[in-house]
């Protein structure tokens, strides 16, 4: 191999990447966050909008509650508590909704989102409608 061979070869493998998990992707540097749903589109969100987030389990599963400047999105799925750390850390950049169907194709071990809900805070002032619920 050539020496420029070698130093592409080493550059890209210093590169961070998204993780290549179906349900979501972390990465060292974020400035923003991706939320994408099955059938009502895609969400990117600055990290630095960001006002907290909460978890909570319940008899079907898990749930977590993001809460940006704007917006509110809410998670639903299996084993969203792994994702709290690096929710916390602003290491999230990709969130991505996935048909129950396919998540028995999912390993065990990783988060699943089963439904993702983007509501407007607009909405919940009082103003204008702008909402989405994937499942619908």
């Amino acid at each position: 191999m050539s020496t420029l061979h070698a130093s592409l070869a080493q550059r890209r493998a210093e590169m961070p990447t998204d993780d290549p998990r179906l349900c979501y992707a972390v990465a060292s540097a974020v400035t923003a966050i991706t939320f994408t749903t099955w059938k009502s589109g895609v969400w990117v969100l600055p990290w630095i909008h960001f006002l907290g987030a909460h978890h909570v389990a319940h008899a079907k599963g898990e749930r977590i509650a993001f809460v940006f400047a704007q917006y509110e999105i809410s998670a639903e799925g299996l084993r969203l508590a792994m994702l709290m750390p690096e929710i916390a850390a602003a290491r999230l950049s990709v969130l991505r909704e996935v048909p129950e169907r396919f998540a028995a194709d999912l390993p065990a071990e990783e988060p699943c989102v089963l439904r993702l809900v983007v509501k407007s805070r607009l909405d919940l002032a009082g103003g204008p409608p702008v909402a989405s619920d994937s499942s619908s």
